[in-house]
């Protein structure tokens, strides 16, 4: 990583942590390497107390997870629940696949005890990846009703507590720092003409390109008589919340029976599970490609979801306000304000003011800026001369 660059994302971490009591350092597939996210945690850990730098992500949680917890907490062994992108423990360790869902919960701890009886292990650590975090407390029960001594650490929260939103589960109040973000910035517009995968408020916002398809799956959505709520649960946190529940008040408003589903490790099999479900909108934090591949294929393609998909920012048009965008950069995003109050008059608003291709870019400052044009980089529509120019959605 670039030695200049490396100091920028250092700095940031420590501007917001200053601001925020706590950063979070988001490890996804960009241009840098497990080693420099290891120099980006000893920097940000040199100049700031170690409780408060969090890591989220499969390499970097997983390699810090002994110095920070496991060792803390006196354990003998830890099991990584997940077997994606392991990094090898200095402490004895037991790498299990993913859990599917609670039916197989018994099942799964009798096979933990087993193994950890035949290593002589008494007390220790469980550790999941992404999609089984929130399936922890009910296995932690039933190892303790087993006779084993197991405490949770969720990887996305290096002191192991946990709070409840809304009866959902999420971890301490962290403001993510996107490594490599400007790199999955040029991904995202690469897939301008499908559907964009946008991070909620609250966050870095790394992209968002209207095209003339992404209208055509809200007005399907507008025909679906049940929407599902999916929360793709990289980094759960307040901003997360919000967004779920403005979302849900916003549909219920308009007279749509919604729906917010927590599948561990979300699959489209398992969104065809709910019948009465007939449309989908993805919520997530991760304005990069670390989704998982199957998402990326299901959500983008939509040849294996026979439900229109849209994201949260596909919905942004018709929501009433953006006074739930909080951010430090309130300021910088107060050219929105202009937009969304052209968007709330008609259908007709939204197609001359949305069309033209818009984007949130965080630039090398930090300071979450608004551009649009992208003249190159996305793909141009003009709403003046293009097709269906100016015609209600409706009419596309």
């Amino acid at each position: 990583m670039d030695k200049e660059f490396l100091e920028r994302i250092v700095a940031r971490g420590v501007d917001f942590a200053r601001d925020y009591g706590t950063v979070m350092l988001q490890s996804g597939p960009g241009k840098h390497t497990l080693e420099d996210s290891m120099e980006i945690f000893r920097q940000l850990t040199e100049k700031l107390p170690v409780t408060s730098v969090i890591f989220h992500g499969d390499h970097v949680a997983r390699c810090c997870v002994d110095d920070l917890t496991a060792m803390r907490a006196n354990c003998e062994a830890i099991i990584y629940i997940g077997n994606t992108c392991f990094a090898p423990s200095s402490l004895p360790h037991l790498v299990l696949p993913s859990i599917p869902d609670v039916t197989d919960m018994m099942a799964d701890a009798k096979a933990i005890v087993e193994a950890c009886q035949s290593e002589g292990w008494g007390k220790v650590v469980l550790v999941a990846e992404y999609s089984n975090w929130c399936l922890l407390p009910a296995l932690a029960d039933a190892l303790a009703g087993l006779g084993l001594d197991a405490s949770i650490q969720q990887m996305e929260d290096p002191t192991g507590e946990l709070k409840s939103i809304h009866g959902r589960f999420v971890p301490a109040d962290a403001t993510p720092v996107y490594v490599g973000a400007e790199s999955a910035l040029e991904t995202h517009l690469r897939m301008d003409s499908k559907i964009i995968h946008c991070s909620c408020p609250g966050v870095y916002v790394a992209g968002m390109v209207p095209t003339r398809r992404r209208y055509g799956v809200m007005n399907r959505l507008k025909q679906c008589t049940c929407i599902g709520l999916l929360p793709i649960l990289h980094a759960p946190s307040d901003a997360l919340n919000r967004t779920l529940d403005t979302l849900e008040r916003h549909l219920v408003s308009r007279g749509l029976p919604t729906r917010v589903c927590y599948l561990a490790d979300p699959t489209p099999d398992k969104m065809t599970n709910f019948p009465e479900i007939d449309g989908w909108v993805v919520v997530t934090e991760c304005p990069n490609t670390a989704v998982p591949q199957w998402q990326a294929n299901a959500f983008f393609d939509r040849s294996t979801v026979p439900y229109p998909v849209a994201t949260v920012m596909e919905l942004l048009a018709s929501i009433d306000s953006v006074d739930w965008f909080t951010t430090r950069y309130q300021t910088d995003l107060r050219n929105m304000s202009t937009t969304i109050k052209a968007l709330e008059s008609s259908e007709w608003a939204v197609t001359r003011a949305v069309v033209k291709p818009v984007t949130w870019i965080p630039t090398v400052e930090g300071v979450v800026t608004l551009e649009s044009g992208l003249s190159g980089r996305a793909e141009a529509y003009d709403h003046e001369k293009g097709l269906n120019a100016g015609l209600p959605l409706d009419k596309w």
